[in-house]
């Protein structure tokens, strides 16, 4: 994806630490907003619910979100009382300490699990070293000591990750990743990747070294979709979202997404939606 498919949060090329934000900066991203970095999400209030990269999700004070840079965030609801705790590290930020080194076993559970429920003891830790860590940025503001958020980020992660791999031996246990789901799995970080210039169910198959039929089959009967509808549907969720947070024409998304022209464009945005872009781009 290019920074005209999704709308890109612009954030600060250091580590940073929010709380408390704002009803107004949550409705931003009730339209697909792709995160340009890496964020930790811990939920120390309420509920929202949200989905990542196409699965929904409702998150509540026992969870924690991981998010993976270039995921696609999309916030449907959230109570009032909503409120969470955000620490936000730039990918330049990451690749120079080496974190995702630590987690590297479990980044595909990570991208394919955001969310993680934490029983009540992890919960607890998780909030009290988010405590400290906002007393310990916050302090550092001023004159920064990059190797001290450094240890921070590095513990959190381990933690985060030792939760995940906590989850995966309970999973295997129950026998919980089968062949068929794996396959749904690997599928959709394809489709997020080709959607742009591949959609031809026999492009993913190759891909997967499977046949068509069987892809097909398969992805039926773990999600209840088509293959067309699952590839559909990214491409849906791009053209809204470049309807909504850009300012390109109609002949300029439709170009951007391959299509062949603007007028079977149109027609393929008021099939899946039944509205115009038009009037899509312009609604409440």
């Amino acid at each position: 994806m290019d920074d005209k498919t999704i709308r890109t949060i612009q954030i600060s090329k250091e580590v940073s630490f929010w709380a408390n934000i704002a009803n107004d900066k949550l409705d931003k991203f009730k339209y697909p907003t792709r995160v340009g970095a890496g964020v930790f999400i811990v939920i120390f209030n309420g509920y929202c619910n949200l989905s990542v990269d196409l699965s929904n999700y409702s998150v509540n004070k026992s969870s924690v979100v991981t998010l993976l840079a270039n995921s696609i965030i999309q916030i449907t609801d959230y109570s009032n009382d909503f409120d969470a705790y955000y620490i936000v590290f730039p990918s330049e930020f990451v690749r120079n300490i080496n974190l995702i080194q630590s987690a590297l076993p479990f980044l595909t559970e990570i991208k394919n699990n955001p969310i993680l429920e934490l029983e009540e003891t992890s919960k607890t830790l998780m909030l009290e070293f988010c405590v400290v860590f906002r007393k310990i940025y916050e302090k550092q503001k001023e004159k920064p000591i990059p190797e001290i958020i450094e240890s921070l980020l590095m513990s959190m992660l381990w933690g985060i990750a030792t939760a995940y791999k906590a989850r995966s031996i309970i999973k295997d246990k129950e026998v919980y990743t089968s062949h068929k789901v794996e396959l749904y799995r690997k599928l959709l970080p394809l489709i997020i990747e080709n959607y742009k210039t591949d959609r031809a169910i026999s492009f993913y198959a190759d891909k997967l070294c499977v046949s068509p039929k069987y892809l097909s089959a398969i992805i039926k009967d773990v999600s209840g979709k088509k293959m067309s509808e699952l590839i559909s549907e990214v491409v849906i969720l791009d053209i809204k979202s470049q309807l909504k947070n850009t300012d390109e024409t109609i002949s300029q998304i439709s170009d951007s997404l391959n299509f062949p022209n603007p007028s079977f464009f149109c027609k393929y945005f008021k099939k899946h939606t039944g509205m115009t872009p038009k009037d899509y781009r312009y609604s409440d």
